[in-house]
């Protein structure tokens, strides 16, 4: 016999220290279910010193019982030893955090088990996590070394604080050795786990000896200014890694450390920063570095407090460096320092993108970033949504729209252009060859607005997506645009929406021109 149901049998303590009697000498028994048989912490102690013996049993059904920390204590000392077990069910116990934290500690040494249930007991939901997430773990490292991902993606396991010591430990135990075994894995993802600053520093060794990881994503977990300084040590000798993802971290003055490794580190390409509690001085520092870098090609450095001097310190970097294509300003207050940017535009030769969302540019800064692009030739996304820039910022973007040659996307949403920015604009697209995405919405156009770009729609070519939503174009509005996309051939992607356009006529005149258009260019 390799299966026995013995669930419902209400077999309490003592039947339970008679089954384990026989569980250390049977070697056929694969599954046991003991299910709803009032077993308690007593029953469960004897259970455990069997599992300490026996060598056949691989799943064990515990559900229902009235086992405690004391029993599952014991259960988790048992499965230190045991090398057969692999599907434990404790769900719908007594079973509390103390208890619990002996499951995560005895899945640091245990290599077999794959399946720990442990729902409806009284620890929280947190504890829960930390044992799932161990599991997933074993379960990883104990697959077949012929695993061909190259991915590994550990995100999101709202392990909480509380839990940092043990994750810090479980790290420690699975990722260097995983990463030995599993040579085809390049990219780790561990965002949103809270590692803490320990987690970071693990990271951080791992790093200095592995050769095959590529991107690693920790965004989301406190590694702190710490945690930074331990990563920023392993990339001055890292010779692999080129994407990292340190967002929304509270490294602080831990940039200066990531500074000083970019200075040596010679294959990191995109390095994201944003939310990271850093401010002018470390910025100045970063610049600096970023004047004679030579591999980094896209930064994100939004959500920081850089202050306009962090700001006009990266724009000068920015006149030197000769590598970066991405740079992300967005949700920072530039404000002054926008004509510093505008300036470094004007000489940068290798940036293509470059997000100012939300950056308080208003519409000096919009004419300074208008005049750079007449002499920009490089150039082709820019984003300039929220900026209170109103209806003179966008006619002075609409104006170099009429002769820039190299900008294909531009954001221009939530900038209160109203009529004579859109009106501008639709001028702009009559003549322009280059730009084929453009977000116009929640502008406050309304009808004359729209009636400006519908007139444009006509003639120009080269437009394939346009959001024109929330700017209460109403139907003559709707009407307007559906005019212009009669003979327009180009537009296959158009928002709408929020625009209090309830004629159902003209929304599906539109719909049949963009399908018509979509379908031309298959």
């Amino acid at each position: 016999m390799t299966s026995l149901d013995l669930s419902l049998k209400y077999i309490g303590d003592e039947g339970a220290k008679s089954l384990s009697k026989a569980l250390e000498i049977n070697k056929t028994l694969t599954s046991l279910d003991l299910s709803w048989n009032n077993i308690g912490n007593e029953g469960a102690k004897a259970l455990a010193k069997a599992l300490e013996i026996n060598g056949t049993l691989a799943s064990l059904h515990l559900v229902w019982n009235s086992i405690g920390d004391e029993g599952a204590k014991a259960l988790a000392k048992a499965l230190k030893i045991n090398k057969t077990l692999t599907s434990l069910d404790l769900q719908l116990n007594i079973i509390g955090d103390e208890g619990a934290e002996t499951f995560a500690e005895a899945l640091e040494v245990n290599q077999t088990l794959t399946s720990l249930k442990m729902q409806g007991n009284i620890l929280r939901e947190n504890r829960v996590n930390i044992i799932e997430f161990a599991l997933k773990l074993n379960v990883l490292l104990t697959s077949s070394n012929d695993i061909t991902h190259t991915s590994l993606d550990l995100s999101s396991n709202n392990i909480g604080e509380e839990n940092a010591k043990s994750l810090t430990k479980i790290l420690e135990k699975f990722l260097e050795k995983f990463l030995e075994i599993k040579k085809t894995i390049t990219s780790v993802n561990l965002s949103e786990n809270f590692i803490r600053a320990e987690g970071g520093e693990v990271i951080a060794k791992v790093l200095e000896t592995n050769e095959t990881l590529t991107t690693l994503d920790l965004w989301g977990n406190n590694i702190r200014e710490e945690g930074a300084r331990a990563i920023a040590k392993a990339l001055e000798s890292n010779k692999t890694l080129a994407i990292l993802n340190l967002g929304s971290n509270n490294i602080g003055e831990g940039v200066k450390a990531i500074s000083k490794a970019l200075s040596i580190n010679k294959t990191l390409t995109l390095l994201d920063l944003w939310d990271n509690n850093i401010r002018e001085e470390g910025t100045m520092d970063f610049a600096k570095v970023l004047e004679t870098n030579k591999t980094l090609t896209s930064l994100d450095l939004s959500r920081n407090d850089i202050g306009e001097e962090g700001a006009k310190a990266l724009a000068k970097a920015l006149e030197i460096n000769k590598t970066l294509t991405s740079l992300d300003l967005s949700w920072i207050s530039i404000g002054e320092s926008t004509k510093a940017v505008a300036k470094a535009l004007e000489i940068n030769q290798t940036l293509t993108s470059l997000n100012l969302w939300s950056c308080n540019i208003r519409d000096k800064g919009a004419k300074a970033i208008a005049n750079a692009l007449k002499i920009n030739k490089n150039l082709t996304s820019l984003n300039l949504n929220k900026n209170k820039i109103g209806g003179e910022g966008g006619k002075a973007i609409a104006k170099v729209l009429e002769t820039n040659k190299t900008l294909i996307s531009l954001n221009l949403s939530q900038n209160n252009l109203r009529k004579e920015g859109a009106g501008a604009i639709g001028e702009a697209l009559k003549t322009n060859k280059t730009l084929t995405s453009l977000d116009l919405s929640q502008n406050n156009f309304r009808k004359e607005g729209a009636g400006a770009i519908g007139e444009a729609l006509k003639t120009n070519k080269t437009l394939t997506s346009l959001d024109l939503s929330r700017n209460g174009i109403g139907e003559e509005g709707a009407c307007a645009v559906a005019k212009g996309l009669e003979t327009n051939e180009t537009l296959t992607s158009l928002d709408l929406s929020k625009n209090n356009t309830r004629w159902h006529g003209v929304i599906d005149d539109i719909s049949s021109f963009l399908t018509r258009n979509n379908e031309a260019q298959k």
